[in-house]
């Protein structure tokens, strides 16, 4: 969602205020406020923090609310809406609300999104933490908003002139970044003031800044009037508040409001399969139900004897008396000849009493069991709290399996899917090593009299093929030479740039000079090297289409240009994770996780630009 999006909803929920906040459910990531709204009934707030946030009615709501629900639910019982805003034109709703003292609920709808609950300022309850170099978010700690971006609605003319003056990047990632529009709204403004994309940004004249800015204010403006529209394309694609250059051409499908096109869009979805529950937390849960079970038996057993003796000792003559009565066989009912026993009626239980014993040895046999008891009790409890940490030591290991676990279908695998592999603008096959045996192998292997090796300038980076590479231009071995760079350690290093070289077939030996040793995967290159100078560290993640196949490939930002309408670039020593990227990707692209993972190289990332794909589930915190 974008900060247009945000406004537009800010505004439609508005009709929350006054209203009473009944229940809060959640089903996963996913969130429902239910309201009940003075003179116009129920309605609901369908939330997933850092992708969608809309009005409307119908949702399933799950029977047993998680802890994190409970607690909003006890908070927020009743409370009443007093005020809905954005905050500035950030992607930030906030909900003002009082029950007996005031708070407030916040939604975070970039990057991974969040949903808080303060009181007086202060974090009651947040659905995420972390530390960040702006701010820390945590329970008992007061609330602070991430630094504030450009607010385009206070913006002038001569503010704009001073964020674009001496910027040298293009012009589209200083709209989407400095100025806060994103990257949708960035090439729609270049689209309606006829601007490229790719111009530096600090060279616009006068005359294009004036542009720029009136297209700017037009933009700004519809928001006053908006047209909700869902966006198809083969099924639905975005959802905007007012029609968009960028979209010219698409089926555009009306709604009264931006929640009801939000609702279209979200339930239009491919709903995810039901998830299998867990072998391994399922033996644990029946394992711990059998011990509580067993625990609540030993705990009222104790129980009953303690009563036992009490009550023997409470009616000490009348007990005595049917003793006696029971050893002369004067008791018909109840009585065991064969163990000695006979049972009394005890207000609302049973006991059973061994008549050849007195009243005192009898007290003490149930103090003796109440003893057994309760000692059984306290070992029940140690191994039931032993068995609830093995849960939640399984129940988190099957959720990093199913996090690791493909939601979207693998793609088709290929001969060269042995190792690193990425196609140059001219579609030439470029195949790399992924650890000393497959260097080993690849160079054994493919490396035939027409192809050219190339390596990067650095000691244990891999050995790269490039295939039919005599006949291939300087452009090409450039970006092989690239390739080379990025997957050696000077990504897990994060260098700015390094050099690579390339040479013919012949020039690659394993034999080594006398005397000296070669490890497995390496080899030694004779003779003349030629060399590629100053080359930037960035990788190219984009779709190419091979042999008629969807594939998701690393490689030269040039060649992802030429195969690939939609990509991105990426440059090492950011605040992402490899793993993390991976997810993300596999959202974008809609191809297992573990896939993309394999294509990436080791070491953090940093997102520079995004082309054709969702900007916001690469947004930075």
């Amino acid at each position: 969602m974008t900060s247009f999006d945000i406004r537009l909803l800010a505004e439609e929920l508005q009709a929350l205020r006054g209203a009473y906040l009944g229940k809060v459910y959640q089903d996963g990531p996913s969130f429902i406020f239910r309201f009940h709204v003075p003179r116009r009934g129920k309605t609901e707030l369908f939330v997933h923090p850092g992708r969608w946030l809309f009005l409307g009615q119908g949702f399933k709501r799950p029977a047993q609310p998680p802890p994190f629900a409970q607690a909003l639910r006890k908070a927020l019982s009743n409370a009443v809406i007093r005020e809905v805003s954005q905050r500035g034109f950030d992607r930030i709703l906030l909900l003002e609300w009082e029950r007996k003292t005031p708070g407030t609920l916040v939604f975070e709808m970039f990057g991974r999104g969040n949903l808080l609950l303060l009181k007086e300022g202060e974090i009651e309850v947040a659905l995420a933490g972390g530390k960040w170099k702006s701010r820390e978010v945590r329970r008992g700690i007061p609330y602070m908003f991430p630094p504030e971006g450009v607010n385009l609605l206070e913006m002038d003319r001569d503010a704009l002139t001073k964020s674009l003056a001496g910027q040298t990047d293009p012009l589209v990632k200083i709209l989407a970044t400095a100025l806060s529009l994103g990257r949708l709204y960035a090439e729609e403004l270049c689209a309606r003031t006829e601007l490229s994309k790719q111009q530096p940004a600090g060279e616009l004249t006068e005359a294009e800044i004036e542009g720029l800015y009136t297209s700017l204010q037009a933009l700004l403006g519809q928001l006053a009037s908006p047209t909700p529209a869902v966006v198809l394309n083969e099924g639905p694609i975005d959802v905007v508040p007012f029609p968009l250059k960028v979209y010219e051409g698409y089926e555009a499908r009306p709604y009264a409001t931006m929640s009801e096109a939000l609702q279209f869009y979200v339930t239009s979805l491919k709903p995810r399969e039901k998830e299998k529950p867990d072998p391994g937390v399922t033996r644990m849960e029946r394992r711990i139900r059998r011990q509580e079970k067993t625990l609540a038996e030993a705990l009222e057993g104790a129980e009953v004897a303690d009563q036992g003796a009490g009550y023997l000792y409470a009616h000490y003559q009348d007990v005595d008396r049917q003793i006696r009565l029971a050893r002369e066989g004067r008791v018909r009912e109840g009585v065991d000849p064969e163990r000695k026993t006979f049972t009394v009626r005890a207000g609302q239980t049973s006991l059973e009493l061994h008549y050849e014993e007195s009243v005192d040895e009898n007290a003490q046999r149930f103090y003796e069991q109440k003893k057994v008891l309760t000692e059984k009790a306290i070992r029940i409890e140690n191994a039931l709290e032993e068995s609830r940490r093995e849960l939640r030591r399984v129940r988190k290991s099957a959720q990093r399996r199913e996090r690791r676990k493909p939601i979207y279908a693998p793609s088709k695998r290929f001969w060269f899917d042995a190792y690193r592999w990425t196609l140059s603008s001219r579609r030439i096959l470029i195949l790399g090593g992924r650890d000393a045996r497959s260097n080993e192998k690849l160079v054994r292997k493919h490396l035939n009299p027409g192809d050219r090796y190339v390596h990067a300038d650095l000691t244990g980076a891999p050995s790269v093929v490039v295939k039919g590479g005599a006949e291939a231009d300087e452009q090409t071995l450039r970006e092989a030479s690239r390739f080379a760079l990025v997957y050696s350690k000077a990504w897990r290093h994060g260098l700015g740039s390094g050099s690579a070289f390339w040479v013919t077939p012949d020039q690659v030996s394993k034999t080594a000079e006398s005397g000296e040793y070669l490890k497995k995967g390496s080899f030694v290159i004779r003779g003349k090297r030629n060399y590629a100078h100053k080359l930037a560290l960035v990788l190219a993640l984009g779709e190419v289409e091979v042999e008629g196949n969807r594939r998701v490939i690393g490689g030269d930002p040039d060649a992802l240009r030429a195969l690939s309408s939609r990509y991105l670039l990426v440059k090492p020593g950011g605040p992402l994770r490899r793993q993390d990227l991976a997810r993300t990707l596999s959202h974008a692209f809609e191809v297992p996780a573990d896939e993309l993972e394999r294509i990436l190289p080791t070491g953090a990332f940093e997102v520079t630009e995004v082309h054709g794909l969702r900007e916001d589930l690469f947004a930075p915190e």
